[in-house]
């Protein structure tokens, strides 16, 4: 997955946030960390996420690992633009250990790279819904 990450807003965060899909709530935001898929998303802009909306080809989403694959010092969350999905199927999903075929993602990098990630390494792929830009957010301590 790419280096594009996405950070909580209070530090010390671990690393795996969500477990389960059952943890998700139904719309969350993140904070962006990064200038990779500038000038539409920008560093410390929030985005808004679905668990419910169907993601389709050209959506902004967010790919959840599952934490039982992830690796020592993994992000758990990165942000690609969906280029082709799975259309129904529920995730998390394990594949048959006598099959040789995998389901597969294949998410957009902002390079414009594609990234083949299998269905079975997910816990969740969740559609951004809203952009809040940065400049947009008012700090009441500025008022």
């Amino acid at each position: 997955m790419p280096n594009t990450a996405v950070r909580a807003a209070a530090e010390g965060v671990p690393k795996v946030i969500f477990r389960t899909v059952a943890e998700f709530p139904e719309l969350y935001i993140m904070e962006f960390s990064g200038n990779d898929f500038a000038p539409r998303i920008n560093d410390g802009d929030s985005l808004v996420f679905s668990k419910s909306e169907t993601p389709k080809r050209d959506d902004i989403v967010i790919a959840w690992k599952r934490p039982d694959k992830m690796q020592p010092g993994d992000m758990q969350a990165s942000i690609f633009t969906l280029f082709l999905g799975q259309s129904g199927i529920t995730l998390p999903v394990d594949d048959h250990p006598q099959s040789e075929v995998k389901l597969v993602f294949v998410l957009m990098q902002s390079d414009g790279r594609r990234a083949l990630v299998e269905a079975s390494k997910l816990l969740a792929v969740h559609k951004c819904v809203n952009i809040v830009k940065r400049e947009d957010c008012s700090n009441e301590d500025d008022a």
